[in-house]
């Protein structure tokens, strides 16, 4: 659909509904294109043209009507209908034939994909780029130059730079998602624009769920020219067309003003991965329009995936290293234990350095209705609330919060004694066996300053789509605003994490519970910080 200004509904609809509204935004059939490339659409069996661009006579130099029902063969030429045909015979396939298509408006990048039995082939003009194809190699392939290439900030902060030889934009940073989905910059260059983002955080909403799964499908997104009319399609459209893969998919009119209320004219971002999900993104800023080559576009994603390589890197040295150092203080800890463990009292002799080794502040071991408690905790009858509640929320044996009154808010009481936790069982969170350990770590409240880019609530006044549905409206200022945050303790790391774990399985093996998994490892997909 193609999001267009029309006029406010007479009955204004309520915050949450409009939140609702841009989660259910359509983002990969939003119909219409970006008008830096042009779209065939074809049937995969006559490979007959069904629909096109209203764009596409233009590039073929014929009316956009007289391409219907044309067959590819005629327009592409037998070389890219032969890579078609081979590649169609894929359920589902995405393939890049960079300046393959000569027309005597000149070479043209061709991408096929195939989407729900229907043939989708996008052509854009090929840019001559300012780099030689040798060094656009030399910047994604040279070696780290960074001295320490396991601080994970300095091989960032590289990267980020490498990026900037390959695409000259006013802006570039990397964006990290966090926990929550909210994300923060990390790492910023350039200076083409007044005002920095370094270190601002953003809403989870800035990014809603749609958009972040077309990341995660997408490697690339560019959008050359907010000013731009989006252009639509002709012929039979029906269903919409899915333009998921497509690298010229038109935006949400959201985004665009969005884009316009930062002053930022074009933008590019590239998707960086880690274990399979979004980590975060190399985002571009422009101030004025700015078409990057396809060819240059796909070095950028090579750039982005060794990035993503290198986190796996530093993530499985962080963790080989991390259980090496552990060994030694686990057998210890567990050695000053009695041979039988009568019960959650019998960890006394370990209390504190089990707090210590997650740099906690309290500690409480349960089994069944017995609660042993160490440091700063809540009362006994307390900590079994808190127990049952998180056995309700909890991932297999696994629990953690930085912030306990968001999922009891009686314990807002005694914040600043105890502000979160990580639970961890030798089985099951599940009081019903009464031979499970659980720990519960506990941490106080620390009063936190988070930098916001603009405050987070959106504009009051509604964007109103084709289709009648009314999303929320960007907000207009990113200027820099402070939140204090209270009832939340210091962010638990995927190390403590990984610790925690670590711990109950060398527990449990010295115990011989047969049942705990050594496979195991919550912190994984934890983001590395």
């Amino acid at each position: 659909m193609n999001p267009t200004d029309a006029p406010e509904a007479s009955s204004s609809p309520t915050f949450q509904e409009l939140m609702a509204n841009c989660a259910k935004e359509d983002l990969a059939h939003i119909g219409a294109i970006q008008t830096f490339a042009c779209i065939l659409v074809a049937d995969p069996t006559t490979r007959n043209i069904t629909a096109c661009s209203q764009n596409a006579g233009d590039v073929f130099q014929q009316p956009t009507a007289e391409l219907l029902n044309q067959k590819l063969d005629t327009l592409l030429g037998a070389h890219i209908v032969s890579s078609l045909a081979v590649a169609a015979m894929q359920k589902s396939f995405v393939l890049t034939l960079p300046g393959a298509l000569a027309l005597p408006s000149g070479r043209h990048h061709v991408s096929l994909t195939t989407q729900r039995n229907t043939l989708v082939i996008e052509i854009e003009p090929v840019i001559t780029p300012l780099l030689s194809e040798a060094q656009r190699q030399h910047i994604i392939h040279r070696p780290l130059q960074t001295p320490s290439p396991n601080v994970l900030s300095e091989v960032i902060s590289e990267f980020t730079s490498r990026f900037s030889e390959l695409v000259p934009f006013d802006r570039i940073m990397v964006y990290q998602f966090l926990e929550d989905w909210s994300g923060q910059v990390i790492c910023e260059k350039g200076t083409g624009f007044p005002t920095s983002m370094l270190g601002l955080h953003f809403p989870a909403s800035d990014i809603p769920p749609q958009a972040r799964k077309l990341y995660e499908l997408s490697s690339s997104r560019l959008i050359a020219d907010t000013q731009t009319q989006p252009v639509g399609f002709v012929g039979v459209t029906q269903p919409p067309i899915d333009l998921t893969m497509s690298r010229a998919r038109a935006c949400s009119k959201v985004h665009i003003r969005y884009l316009e209320n930062m002053a930022v004219r074009a933008s590019f971002s590239c998707s960086i991965m880690f274990k399979g999900q979004l980590w975060g993104l190399i985002a571009c800023h422009h101030a004025t329009p700015m078409h990057i080559d396809l060819q240059v576009r796909l070095d950028c994603e090579r750039l982005a995936r060794s990035l993503s390589v290198e986190l796996m890197r530093i993530h499985a040295e962080r963790k080989m290293q991390m259980i090496e150092n552990f060994k030694q203080g686990a057998a210890a800890l567990i050695e000053r234990l009695p041979d039988l463990i009568g019960g959650p009292q019998d960890f006394a002799p370990c209390g504190k350095a089990l707090c210590d080794l997650l740099e906690a502040d309290g500690l409480a071991i349960i089994q069944g209705e017995q609660v042993y408690i160490f440091g700063s905790v809540p009362d006994t009858p307390e900590i079994l609330v808190i127990h049952d509640i998180v056995a309700s929320k909890a991932d297999n044996r696994f629990f953690k919060t930085e912030c306990l009154s968001s999922i009891y808010p009686d314990a807002v009481r005694y914040s600043k004694e105890v502000s979160g936790l990580i639970a961890m069982s030798t089985a099951s969170l599940a009081r019903a066996d009464s031979q499970d350990l659980v720990f519960l770590w506990f941490r106080k409240e620390v009063v936190a300053t988070v930098q916001w880019a603009g405050r987070p609530e959106k504009s009051d006044n509604p964007i109103q789509l084709t289709d009648g549905t009314h999303v929320l409206s960007p907000r207009t200022s990113f200027a820099a605003w402070a939140e204090e945050r209270r009832h939340t303790c210091r962010p638990w790391t995927s190390e403590q994490v990984f610790k925690a774990n670590l711990w109950v399985h060398n527990y449990a093996r010295k115990r011989n519970l047969s049942r705990i998994m050594p496979g195991e490892d919550f912190g994984d997909t934890t983001p590395l910080r």
